[in-house]
């Protein structure tokens, strides 16, 4: 009898509201920003003897995920996707300032045709960046890179299965067998050039960082949710 007495509270277009606020976010997947986020941590491993072995480097970056790709001999480039990016280090940050970038996608059929090889490959990259002088002579051409292969044969279950579009969530580490990240500048005297590379492995995916419509979305269906809640009791 109390069940009776639910089904009569809950009438067809509330029960189709609270269907839709529990089950239509899959559904909502094509729609989803085009603006992607995403923060990723490893361990530094090498550092041309700047003192940061073992410390933390930390990449956080958004890109555009509907960038058009340009193709290219293994794979396609996504030119100017990156939309903003900052790397840290230890307690030492910098951030982009709007130099040149891309994304880039290879997928594993391409690749084993041209090399005779099986690896996807992912990288984000972006040049100028601004921050601390890590060295006595000002740097130059600071770069920072975002890296992922995967060794998997083409065909198996593995971390690319298109290299045509950028993905609309952010890459996981765990699906590549490698990934890395760089931080690389130049400094330049009348007498030589010195080129500094510091390297991270072993990345996580700190945070897929949700977008401010997500938050609108999830609001809006606790929102329903309390409202049910308050009608069924009522």
């Amino acid at each position: 009898m109390q069940q009776q007495r639910l089904t009569r509270k809950l009438p067809l277009p509330s029960s189709l509201v609270l269907m839709t606020a529990l089950f239509g976010a899959p559904a909502l997947a094509d729609n989803a920003p085009s603006e992607v986020a995403a923060i990723y941590t490893g361990t530094v491993s090498s550092d041309r003897g700047l003192g940061f072995i073992g410390e933390q480097m930390t990449v956080a970056f958004r890109y555009n995920a509907s960038v058009a790709p340009r193709e290219g001999i293994l794979g396609h480039s996504f030119p100017h996707a990156i939309t903003s990016m900052s790397v840290t280090l230890g307690s030492e940050s910098w951030t982009w300032v709007g130099g040149p970038n891309e994304a880039y996608l290879s997928n594993d059929e391409i690749y084993r045709q041209s090399l005779g090889g099986a690896i996807d490959r992912v990288s984000f990259w972006a040049s100028d960046f601004s921050g601390p002088e890590l060295t006595t002579e000002p740097a130059q051409d600071l770069n920072v890179e975002v890296y992922f292969s995967d060794l998997s044969p083409a065909g198996m279950p593995d971390a690319l299965q298109d290299d045509m579009h950028l993905p609309r969530s952010a890459f996981d580490p765990r699906s590549f067998d490698n990934s890395s990240m760089s931080f690389s500048f130049s400094t330049f005297t009348a007498e030589s050039t010195t080129y500094y590379y510091i390297g991270a492995v072993d990345l996580r995916l700190v945070s897929a960082v949700p977008e401010p419509s997500d938050y609108a979305m999830w609001l809006t269906g606790i929102g329903l949710l309390g409202a049910f809640a308050r009608r069924v009791n009522g």
